[in-house]
């Protein structure tokens, strides 16, 4: 949640900032970036599809893993340009953006990462409750398959467009 949240920030910074026109001079590395998230997000459906079909509670974190896990979810907002693109499109209807002090700026800064983590936090809730859904070990290797299969599509997506 905090690395899509600090992606959303990065690209609200670039529209407010006015940097949109340097991300399209340097499309190359935005595309870059879009090419290893897809390469990225083809090996995480790799490892769920060959994950072992355990239960939740049996399942061993490692450690650094949250971490990872944000900076996943970091790279995979900044190398989605289609935030700056909704940023473009309902920013300008909110604000007058040539008017917009840095305290205004600010307000933004904070009201959006609280509305954010209200809305993820509602979607981990209820993933965590899915849990006792998939307690066996045989509906676990069906979530990994579909969400495996679901996540390299996904990763197709990415990179054709």
């Amino acid at each position: 949640i905090l690395g899509i949240v600090l992606g959303d920030l990065f690209w609200f910074g670039l529209v407010v900032s006015g940097l949109t026109v340097i991300a399209h001079n340097f499309y190359i590395i935005f595309a870059i970036i879009k090419y290893v998230g897809a390469a990225y997000l083809l090996f995480l459906a790799w490892k769920l599809w060959r994950a072992p079909a355990t239960s939740p509670e049996e399942q061993n974190y490692a450690r650094g893993e949250g971490f990872r896990l944000g900076v996943a979810g970091f790279s995979m907002t900044v190398g989605n340009p289609k935030t700056m693109i909704f940023f473009l499109a309902i920013l300008p209807q909110l604000v007058v953006l040539e008017e917009m002090h840095w305290t205004a700026i600010a307000e933004l800064c904070v009201l959006m990462p609280v509305i954010l983590f209200a809305v993820m936090m509602v979607y981990a809730v209820l993933a965590a409750k899915a849990r006792a859904f998939i307690s066996s070990p045989k509906q676990m290797k069906i979530v990994n398959r579909t969400t495996g299969g679901v996540m390299a599509g996904v990763a197709v997506a990415v990179a054709t467009r």
